[in-house]
């Protein structure tokens, strides 16, 4: 899902969000719940290991097509 560098922290999935649910987001230091929130809070784009170019937010969509995120 998103990736700080060739091999730097990566970031798997993205938690389920429900319409007129709370989300809470628990864990150790360093899993990515601060990567998540800014994601959710678009301040931070997903790039979905693509670090060569600048993703659109169509181009983010198309990748969440199919599943509970889109």
């Amino acid at each position: 899902m998103h990736r700080y560098g060739k091999n730097g922290f990566r970031l798997y999935r993205m938690p389920i969000l429900c319409q007129g649910q709370i989300l809470g987001i628990l864990g150790q230091n360093g899993i990515g719940k601060s990567t998540i929130v800014s994601i959710l809070a678009n301040k931070l784009k997903p790039n979905f290991e693509h670090f060569d170019k600048t993703l659109t937010e169509n181009d983010i969509i198309k990748m969440f097509k199919g599943s509970e995120m889109h």
